[in-house]
């Protein structure tokens, strides 16, 4: 495993080097240079979570590794990025072929030893689920960019062919049975669903594996949804982007903590497209609009 994570590692750095060369190429049109910056960023920071990863492992590997990596299969995957920077320096890319060499980019480093590794990770911890998330969110980020290009279109069908490494993760928090199963019903298609009838279980769970998104009544048995909140940014300080609560009683108290802290909340009774819509925006790191 330690020699296939240190490969990645390898890729990572030319994914990175390659996206920020293109964002310096592409300095005159704001969109691709913006873009493409952003991928750099993240691929630097896969490139630090393989790093991570490999201080979990054992110093000395005993058994033999499930899979190994023959150099064709290195040199295919490489190539993708060495290609790119030669081209890009040539001059020979313009936008079009930009995109295709995205594409192409994308598809060798998602490869089957990439997904293997992500999801062989995300069984040290919540740390690394974590990871496993936001690389799948860099996904769903190259969708977007294409999809909002006339000349991108083409290419989803590509990205979408890709494996997930990560399946989004719900955690319901309500205290009646009968609103739980109702929320798991109208959600069951955004991800798995986990619920929890109280907050002291909500923060068990929370501690335990990394949510996506996390929908809370308020009034809860014990520990409330306001304490819960608190607790969690204490050792998740961005947990609040993920939250959205769900309350039956406009007490300005409340009110008042969620615009303070910025967190999205709806007043029951909640309307399902409303529901909804707060928590795609919440997966797909969207823009709140209020």
């Amino acid at each position: 495993m330690r020699d296939i994570i240190g490969w990645l590692m390898n890729v990572e750095s030319l994914a990175a080097a390659f996206y920020r060369e293109v964002s310096e190429a592409y300095k005159e049109d704001r969109k691709i240079a913006d873009f493409f910056h952003s991928l750099s960023g993240e691929e630097s920071w896969h490139l630090q979570v393989m790093k991570n990863a490999l201080k979990c492992l054992p110093g000395k590997e005993e058994s033999l590794p499930p899979i190994t990596l023959d150099d064709s299969m290195k040199e295919k995957v490489e190539a993708a990025f060495i290609t790119g920077t030669e081209l890009l320096a040539s001059g020979g890319m313009d936008r079009e072929k930009l995109l295709d060499r995205l594409v192409t980019a994308e598809f060798s480093e998602w490869n089957d030893v990439f997904v293997y590794v992500v999801n062989a990770l995300t069984e040290k911890g919540r740390e690394f689920a974590h990871a496993a998330a936001k690389i799948q969110q860099h996904l769903k980020e190259i969708e977007r960019f294409l999809g909002d290009l006339p000349e991108g279109k083409k290419h989803l069908y590509v990205i979408r062919c890709l494996p997930p490494v990560w399946h989004e993760r719900i955690l319901i928090v309500e205290d009646q049975e009968p609103i739980r199963k109702f929320l798991k019903a109208v959600l069951k298609h955004e991800g798995v669903i986990e619920s929890a009838p109280d907050g002291e279980k909500a923060m068990s769970r929370l501690q335990e594996e990394y949510f996506d998104a996390i929908i809370a009544d308020v009034v809860l048995p014990g520990m409330d949804g306001i304490e819960l909140y608190r607790r969690a940014a204490e050792f998740d300080p961005g947990i609040g982007s993920r939250f959205l609560f769900i309350t039956g009683r406009p007490d300005e108290r409340y009110l008042s903590f969620f615009e303070s802290n910025k967190l999205r909340f709806l007043m029951k009774p909640a309307r399902v497209t409303e529901i909804k819509r707060h928590v795609d925006e919440i997966l797909n790191k969207a823009e709140r609009k209020s």
